[in-house]
């Protein structure tokens, strides 16, 4: 019986720091943020149309990419696509939205690809795979691709980032971010100004 007790005594000690596996955000997912949960488990947004048309209030219409990203609330979501193609932007899209996964290669055809003014996030707990951001210079402004700022816990794979004037992506005030097979290329430098 004390050899009983004994063995348990020295099993519990051993398992004392056993912690439990984390899953990670997808397979392949490394660095930092390589254990991020996006809107894993959360509800699904179905992006249906390529359109950027923005409301009387600045708010976009039910179904485009704009409305998905600035959906209210704190919710896990996931943004499915439904449809393939270009997405031109009206004006930029501010995320402040935490508990999200951009999920672009559910995109039909050649994916997605937004061009015209970049995307903006400021929350926490982001995974954005498979999405390809071209802002150009027709519109003669100096929006970056992609603007990450006061947030915690993203990754980004899989993404492409060009033709922004001077920078690409701008990252700033965060922590624990992972940018993983991502190309960040051909920055317009002398284009607009």
């Amino acid at each position: 019986m004390l050899k009983i007790l004994f063995g348990f005594i020295i099993l519990f000690f051993l398992s004392y720091n056993i912690k439990a596996q984390q899953i990670p955000a997808f397979p392949g997912a490394e660095g930092y943020a390589k254990y991020v949960t996006g809107g894993r488990g959360g509800r699904v947004i179905y992006v249906t149309h390529l359109k950027d048309n923005i409301d009387k209030f600045g708010a976009g219409y039910k179904g485009s990419l704009r409305a998905a990203l600035e959906t209210s609330g704190n919710d896990p979501i996931i943004i499915m696509f439904q449809c393939g193609g270009v997405i031109n932007l009206m004006g930029t899209i501010n995320c402040s939205r935490s508990n999200i996964t951009i999920a672009g290669h559910t995109a039909l055809g050649q994916g997605i690809c937004v061009k015209g003014y970049g995307i903006k996030f400021s929350g926490q707990n982001i995974i954005i795979r498979y999405l390809r951001v071209r802002v150009g210079d027709e519109i003669m402004q100096n929006d970056p691709a992609l603007t990450f700022s006061n947030g915690k816990n993203a990754i980004i794979d899989h993404c492409s980032f060009s033709w922004s004037v001077e920078e690409n992506v701008n990252i700033t005030d965060v922590d624990s971010v992972t940018f993983q097979w991502c190309i960040n290329s051909e920055s317009l430098y002398s284009s607009t100004h």
